[in-house]
């Protein structure tokens, strides 16, 4: 029997008797959680970014959602990515145009880790999409 894999290499994983997409997304929740975060943070929050809508044809148009990894004190909406692809992009700043929330891209523990001494310091987060873009650069540089 040959295994599946996700079209990403994400390895699906599990902590606390919640599944996971992937193997960042439950370090992110680990990290959450040794920060004392988690009775702030909602797991898999869905946002309509567009409704369902009937075209002049009148075929249905399905929505438009955006499900996030997590989202801490109402504000920061946090996702754990370790490529940034263009429906991610695409979304992100259809939620940002709707919402005014911060929304961060989390490319590794470290990230998360920082991330979460900012949010619990009422910062600002440093780890947004363009400084991953810059962070993943260096990366590859070192290799």
């Amino acid at each position: 029997m040959i295994k599946r894999t996700n079209k990403y290499n994400a390895v699906k994983a599990e902590m606390d008797g919640i599944k996971f997409d992937s193997t960042l997304e439950r370090n992110c929740y680990r990290v959450i959680k040794e920060h004392g975060l988690l009775n702030d943070t909602v797991l898999q929050q869905e946002y309509i970014l567009q409704p369902k809508f009937r075209a002049d044809s009148g075929k249905v148009i399905q929505p438009i959602k955006y499900v996030c990894d997590f989202v801490v004190f109402d504000r920061y909406v946090l996702d754990a990515k370790g490529l940034l692809l263009s429906e991610f992009k695409m979304k992100r700043k259809m939620l940002l145009f709707q919402k005014k929330l911060e929304i961060i891209c989390v490319g590794s523990i470290i990230d998360m880790n920082s991330t979460c001494v900012m949010m619990k310091n009422n910062m600002m987060p440093s780890i947004i999409i363009e400084e991953l873009k810059q962070h993943k650069k260096n990366r590859k540089r070192k290799k």
